[in-house]
């Protein structure tokens, strides 16, 4: 039986997301990704600004603000960045580093890539977004 050594592969199978992808896939998310550390407070993603990468938490939280009201929190295994980068529109919203976070950063050209040779993964990717916009929509259901 072969065993992974790289700690890095073994924290994406913990998560959630990339449960169910099998070794390619996640070989391929981390040739298409680069680890990012920031430091609390630091922003992420500014709501309205233009979509250059998707974000994935290893480590850490980070609070989702919508024109500056909290609406989320994030945590490890938790993607953000996807929606502008498929609709190539604005950022939707802000996400802040709510403590030091540890993340994988990919552009869009590596989301294309990603989306075109991880079928596992796009799924997963798809079934985050939906799960995301449910609870979003029963929000602002529940406010009126």
């Amino acid at each position: 039986m072969r065993r992974d050594h790289d700690p890095l592969l073994a924290r994406l199978r913990a998560l959630p997301l990339f449960a169910a992808c099998p070794r390619p896939e996640l070989a391929l998310v981390l040739r298409c990704s680069t680890v990012h550390q920031s430091r609390a407070g630091e922003v992420l993603i500014e709501q309205g600004a233009a979509a250059r990468e998707l974000v994935v938490l290893l480590e850490g939280s980070a609070v989702v603000e919508l024109d500056g009201r909290p609406i989320a929190r994030l945590g490890p295994g938790d993607v953000a960045g996807e929606i502008a980068l498929l609709d190539k529109g604005r950022r939707t919203a802000t996400v802040v580093a709510e403590t030091d976070v540890r993340a994988l950063v990919s552009t869009a050209h590596e989301l294309t890539l990603l989306l075109t040779h991880a079928p596992v993964l796009t799924r997963a990717l798809l079934a985050a977004s939906a799960s995301r916009l449910r609870s979003t929509t029963a929000q602002l259901t529940a406010s009126g």
